[in-house]
């Protein structure tokens, strides 16, 4: 992820239990999250930033799926904050934390200043491709909350990308299929 602050965060593949973090403009890679070993945790990963450009969601998980979880941390600290328990990547949009369970995308209003989940989640989006080995699944929103995904499996083949309207209602295609 990439931050209008000028910091890239990744995840490298020779370490894949951290995000490390480094200027775009060049420089050396810094280490930004540490394992819990309490919580079994072996890899961090999929960062996203929030609009500030110093705060940021990922997922940390291990080999036991069910105690993943999406954290909130900062660029400035240490310091990290469990948000939800899930086997997911994060996204960010208009107020809302999103995420994947079981194929659907879940939208949880968060309130991003004080970096905390209010309200209940909510299903978005139904029957979405995720792959089950790293926790991401094919969904993207942007900052203004328009979602895109991709439904059913990858191994599928080919689709066809179509526009809905936020009610759900088909609205026309993109191209065709491919």
């Amino acid at each position: 992820t990439w931050s209008a602050k000028g910091v890239i965060l990744y995840r490298r593949n020779d370490d894949p239990s951290s995000l490390y973090r480094i200027p775009d403009n060049s420089g050396q890679p810094t280490r930004v999250t540490e394992l819990d070993r309490s919580r079994d945790e072996s890899w961090h990963n999929h960062p996203i930033f929030l609009p500030d450009g110093r705060r940021f969601l990922f997922l940390a998980g291990g080999n036991d799926r069910s105690k993943s979880s999406i954290y909130l941390a900062s660029l400035d600290s240490q310091t990290r904050t469990r948000l939800v328990d899930v086997f997911s990547q994060p996204d960010y949009a208009a107020g809302f934390l999103l995420y994947q369970r079981g194929g659907a995308v879940m939208a949880h209003p968060f309130d991003e200043k004080q970096g905390r989940l209010t309200g209940d989640a909510v299903a978005i989006a139904e029957g979405v491709d995720t792959d089950t080995i790293n926790g991401r699944a094919v969904f993207s929103a942007s900052p203004n909350g328009a979602l895109i995904y991709r439904s059913g499996s990858a191994s599928g083949g080919s689709g066809r990308l179509t526009w809905f309207d936020r009610s759900g209602k088909a609205l026309g295609t993109v191209a065709e299929n491919g």
